[in-house]
């Protein structure tokens, strides 16, 4: 999204943490080539040292943009600030030390207007259509194998063939996927 607001923040609150930070940022920046990515990170008063790290860490990277409370807040209301100063028609929360690795989304399923992004371990909910989400994603690595279903085509596995010309994928994790009759020429094309 070039006008208005970015399509996505990205949420941070720290403490005492720029190390960590600096991973994070560094690896969702270079996953992304979006203009559309907005990344807060909020300072719970840390140490002059590492706020001065922090600093360094929003300076090297133009999509983020850092805050500091003037004293501790405690935990929760530093999670609370992060989302207040969120910019971004979608808001994703990351602590410090998570890991970002646009490799973990496993499928996506259509739930009415509503995406469930399924990862291994997390099941993260996009209030956007399926039609719209597809656009946006990379065809070479995201598939459409059923009118509610995405994959990631990295993470399959294996194809077990099903009755009347349907299907299922098996997935890295072990979920299986069902492909119906209308999206297998698709998936034939990129599963190999």
């Amino acid at each position: 999204m070039s006008h208005g607001s970015p399509l996505i923040s990205i949420v941070i609150p720290t403490w005492n943490r720029p190390t960590l930070v600096a991973r994070l940022v560094g690896a969702i920046n270079a996953a992304d080539d979006q203009d559309d990515l907005d990344i807060v990170v909020v300072d719970n008063d840390s140490e002059d040292k590492k706020w001065t790290q922090l600093q360094q860490v929003a300076a090297s990277h133009k999509n983020v943009r850092l805050y500091r409370n003037p004293f501790n807040i405690g935990m929760t209301p530093n999670w609370n600030k992060a989302i207040e100063y969120a910019r971004g028609e979608w808001v994703v929360f990351m602590c410090d030390d998570d890991m970002f690795m646009p490799d973990s989304i496993e499928r996506i399923d259509a739930a009415g207007d509503y995406m469930c992004i399924m990862t291994g371990d997390n099941t993260l909910i996009l209030r956007e259509t399926m039609k719209d989400l597809e656009k946006r994603l990379d065809p070479r690595r995201f598939q459409r194998v059923h009118r509610s279903t995405i994959v990631n085509l990295d993470l399959v596995k294996q194809v077990k063939p099903h009755t009347n010309g349907e299907c299922f994928l098996v997935l890295n994790s072990g979920a299986q996927v069902k492909v119906s009759r209308s999206y297998r020429d698709v998936v034939a094309r990129f599963v190999h």
